[in-house]
């Protein structure tokens, strides 16, 4: 090899041309190292300076000084191609589908936790209930102007006694939130904003119903509901505050829950029945019973997607 040719150098960081006779043992600047890219960082193994801009990366000056390497590398080897041959497998069987029990079938309570927070909402309440009774009198039969009717959707409020003759158009049903739906269910007019929800119009008429009786409220409450699914289980949601454990009772059979829920220091009550749209293993179904609501955790008993919560038959 002449002195006057002009070579190359292989070294990474360094690539200039250089003479043989002016390659000693302090020519080169470079890195021995490998280039390493991870979450948009560039930097070399050698030095670990590291930058998000490649430009910079590439200008990083070696940390290693030797002498110029005009050997160009060996590329590395290709993998080669692998045959991998056809395997043909026979798909698996379905399963055959689980046959709807008899909805018939005797009922099961279900197991149920009550969070340490509910018990000590229910202490505070019981320690205020007395207190809270005093000095009322008859002042809860009474209407006053500006009370609100009790019909939900209604939104008027009494204004005299010509509020008495009024048309009440209100929802006789009870609020659904699901899977980012809300709709009343006796109407089931349903819409994905909120203050479209609140602002529908009632789908009944009746007359107003300023005040009710302690039986009254104890009969006909309702409480919001909500519930979502994943593949293995179901929750259902009962916005019911301050739930009395010993007097409510969630129990279920494999196609059926009934839900009887005591609250607002027993003098509400909700209740309901109805059959699932899937079917349950009531066995490892489950109630958890907290300060704001109650949930219902029903265990699928099979991987499936539920169309609703309750079945049309």
């Amino acid at each position: 090899m002449s002195d006057a040719t002009e070579l190359f150098c292989y070294n990474k960081g360094c690539a200039k041309k250089f003479m043989d006779k002016d390659n000693y043992a302090g020519a080169c600047t470079f890195h021995p190292g490998e280039p390493y890219f991870h979450d948009a960082y560039k930097e070399w193994t050698c030095c670990k300076k590291r930058s998000v801009d490649f430009t910079e990366f590439l200008n990083y000056k070696g940390c290693t000084i030797s002498r110029h390497n005009p050997e160009k590398p060996p590329e590395k080897e290709k993998p080669r191609a692998v045959d991998i041959p056809d395997i043909s497998v026979a798909p698996p069987k379905p399963s055959a589908p689980i046959v709807r029990p008899d909805a018939q079938t005797p009922m099961t309570k279900l197991k149920t936790e009550v969070t340490p927070s509910l018990w000590k909402a229910l202490q505070e309440q019981a320690g205020n209930q007395e207190t809270q009774q005093k000095g009322k009198g008859d002042a809860k039969d009474s209407v006053r102007v500006g009370d609100a009717c009790q019909h939900r959707g209604c939104g008027k409020a009494f204004a005299g006694a010509q509020s008495n003759s009024e048309i009440c158009v209100f929802h006789p049903g009870v609020p659904i939130f699901h899977e980012g739906m809300k709709y009343w269910s006796c109407c089931q007019r349903k819409t994905s904003e909120f203050d479209q929800f609140m602002n529908q119009p009632g789908c009944e008429q009746g007359t107003h119903v300023w005040k009710k009786s302690d039986e009254e409220m104890k009969s006909v409450s309702a409480c919001r509901t909500d519930w979502f699914q994943t593949g293995s289980h179901v929750s259902v949601n009962y916005y019911a505050k301050n739930s009395v454990p010993e007097k409510s009772v969630v129990e279920a059979n494999p196609v059926k829950l009934h839900v009887k829920i005591v609250f607002d220091a027993g003098q509400s009550v909700f209740e309901k029945e109805f059959e699932l749209d899937g079917i349950i293993d009531v066995e490892n179904s489950e109630v958890t019973m907290a300060g704001p609501k109650v949930e219902v955790k029903l265990k699928k008993a099979e991987i499936s997607v539920w169309k609703n919560l309750e079945w049309s038959k």
